[in-house]
């Protein structure tokens, strides 16, 4: 790669997206996991990833605002979704609509920025309490699902102890 597929858009290997990020082939590997459904590289020959110029940019983004120690991976996974949804879901559009956040660093700039920010620490805060939730919730599913599984090993093996005894009825009977 580059590789040139069909629609004549760029596509790179994990290798050259560190490089131009200047991140290790390690970071890119976990922020894909983090940034997902965000990002969304394709599988090149089912084995390999290939990012698109759009993943590209997407990685940029999330690489400065994780610079900038505004909050956890999550937090500025949120923060990076507002942003995208405020520019059409673009990620070209977002340094632009958002300069706060990638070109300058004053104070004034950063309070500006400041309600975003805590915005989108409020919607990751609310999303890891759901996560939670819904974590606790599977966890009591699965103690029931054990229990039910249990209880359908029990009842086949009565179904079972019952078959042969109505099968030796029916023996003796004839």
């Amino acid at each position: 790669m580059p590789d040139t597929p069909q629609t004549g858009q760029a596509f790179y290997r994990i290798g050259e997206v560190a490089s131009r990020l200047g991140i290790k082939e390690s970071c890119v590997r976990y922020y894909r996991k983090v940034l997902y459904p965000i990002l969304k590289p394709i599988k090149h020959n089912g084995k390999h990833f290939a990012y698109s110029q759009e993943d590209l940019q997407i990685l940029r983004l999330f690489v400065a605002l994780v610079r900038k120690d505004i909050g956890n991976l999550f937090e500025v996974k949120a923060l990076l979704q507002k942003l995208l949804r405020e520019c059409d879901n673009d990620p070209f559009k977002v340094e632009a609509t958002h300069p706060e956040f990638f070109f300058m660093d004053t104070l004034g700039v950063r309070e500006e920025g400041s309600a975003i920010v805590e915005e989108a620490r409020r919607e990751a805060l609310e999303l890891k309490r759901a996560l939670d939730e819904n974590i606790r919730r599977v966890g009591k599913l699965q103690i029931k699902v054990a229990a039910l599984k249990q209880e359908v090993k029990r009842l086949r093996q009565r179904i079972k102890s019952a078959n042969s005894v109505a099968q030796e009825i029916l023996e003796s009977v004839r």
